[in-house]
């Protein structure tokens, strides 16, 4: 019901959820990265969120997530036909 209200709406009940899980001390670094992911400033640059996903998502992700980056990789291959340049998870200590 909430993404019917649009994209503020939708920010706002994600904030409050966080804030709550905060508060109860229920906090899981996958609600945080989902709030901050597509807040953060300048992202719709392309070469700023090349960049970011680069030196900063990736590795939040992949600590989240261990083999997600790999996982993502397959899909895409298999979904796209397509390979990265670079793939994330070489980039990826």
């Amino acid at each position: 019901m909430v993404q019917v209200l649009g994209p503020v709406a939708s920010d706002l009940s994600l904030l409050i959820k966080v804030g709550g899980a905060a508060r109860k001390g229920e906090l899981e670094g996958k609600d945080v990265y989902d709030l901050v992911k597509p807040n953060t400033p300048l992202i719709n640059l392309f070469y700023a969120r090349a960049a970011f996903d680069y030196l900063i998502l990736y590795q939040i992700q992949e600590w989240l997530n261990p083999g997600s980056l790999r996982r993502m990789e397959q899909r895409i291959k298999k979904e796209n036909n397509q390979e990265f340049l670079l793939p994330p998870s070489e980039v990826v200590r």
